[in-house]
């Protein structure tokens, strides 16, 4: 069956995420002691690494190989350092990528087939795990973005950006969606044709990167990061 966007296991995915995140963060702030801690923090990682192994896995054996690639793998595997070895430079952009890229690609998924196919759950998994992630080392972990965190991760960006571009031009694949957008309803269908979409990106990266940064912001202003 095809993927609806907002249809039933849809909305019950988001719901779900959202309880998960709810859970998790309210578990952690509650439970005191860094053995609560260790276990909350790899039960995240146990989701983030089960929808990259099942995505992974499964792309090889049905003879379709795929790489870690999308930015939301390179959020995913930043957002799993980042609950075991909590460091704030590496919070950035797993923060800045999770929220800017992984949490917009929940609300408008890029998936083609709807429950119970594998790749649903594999997307929703290591989806919801970053997002989850995310909030975890910022309400619990209490891990922030520093002065500078926008400049430093928008050049982080490009990096990504090159890679990517390299990569799709060897394997022919779509890796950041920088070769064409993706078949699902999407911003980028508001960017225009490609390769021009590829500068709209990067303008309205950096404005959400921006507004990411808000609240970290103002709470340098009051002293409180």
């Amino acid at each position: 069956m095809k993927f609806e966007v907002y249809g039933t296991s849809h909305i019950a995915a988001l719901t779900l995420t959202a309880l998960f995140v709810a859970f998790i963060v309210a578990a952690g702030r509650r439970l005191s002691g860094k053995g609560y801690d260790t276990a909350l923090s790899l039960c995240i990682v146990m989701v983030i690494l089960s929808g990259m192994g099942l995505k992974f896995g499964y792309n090889w054996y049905s003879g379709k190989p795929s790489y870690p690639m999308q930015l939301c793998d390179w959020a995913a595997l930043l957002t799993a350092y980042i609950l075991v070895f909590p460091d704030n430079r590496v919070f950035e952009p797993a923060y800045f990528w999770g929220m800017g890229g992984t949490l917009q690609a929940l609300i408008t998924p890029d998936v083609k087939l709807d429950f119970p196919d594998i790749k649903f759950f594999t997307f929703f998994l290591l989806h919801c795990g970053v997002v989850a992630g995310v909030f975890y080392s910022i309400f619990v972990k209490r891990l922030a973005v520093s002065a500078g965190g926008v400049k430093r991760v928008f050049i982080i960006s490009q990096l990504y950006l090159a890679a990517a571009i390299i990569v799709n031009y060897i394997t022919g694949s779509n890796y950041g969606y920088l070769s064409k957008k993706p078949s699902s309803a999407s911003l980028l269908d508001f960017l225009g044709p490609w390769p021009f979409y590829i500068i709209g990106i990067e303008v309205i990266g950096l404005l959400v990167f921006v507004i990411l940064d808000t609240p970290f912001f103002i709470s340098q202003r009051r002293g409180e990061v």
